[in-house]
């Protein structure tokens, strides 16, 4: 089945807060715990309208979205989601393709993001994609743990 992946404003806030609060609510023991699970309406809503969003959808059904932070020579991604019932089937290729198009239409050298060292798997994930570590960082103490940045060159 087919993935419509397209960009998104404000406008889409509700939709993107619901998924992402659905998708993230498996790592509410992370330490620190996620933002993802605390943050409003209004913070997600003004983020979109900032830097703008992604939604992907599969007969209609939301079934993935991203956040983007935007400068002059990269893409920051940020707040990924794939509904779980459709990890493994390429929705977040098929968003991160779509966000390679806006970097190469825009000018962007590059599309960053982090990822928490206590999710190796989303490490793959990102890796398999074409994301390349650049740097390690730690979260504040009593946090035992830290994250990872990487990012994709754009083909351009």
């Amino acid at each position: 089945m087919t993935v419509e992946v397209v960009g998104c404003g404000g406008e889409a806030a509700e939709q993107i807060l619901d998924l992402t609060r659905r998708c993230y609510a498996a790592y509410a023991a992370l330490d620190p715990p996620s933002g993802a699970l605390t943050e409003g309406f209004e913070t997600v809503q003004a983020e979109l309208e900032q830097g703008g969003g992604v939604l992907a959808r599969r007969a209609e059904q939301l079934v993935g979205c991203l956040r983007m932070q935007r400068t002059d020579d990269r893409i920051h991604i940020r707040r990924v989601a794939v509904d779980p019932e459709h990890r493994g089937q390429g929705i977040a290729r098929a968003m991160i393709d779509w966000c390679a198009q806006e970097a190469t239409r825009t000018g962007a050298a590059r599309i960053t993001l982090g990822v928490r060292d206590q999710l190796p798997a989303n490490r793959r994930v990102w890796e398999k994609l074409g994301f390349n570590v650049v740097a390690q960082h730690s979260f504040p103490p009593p946090s035992d743990w830290g994250w990872t940045e990487m990012e994709r060159p754009v083909e351009g």
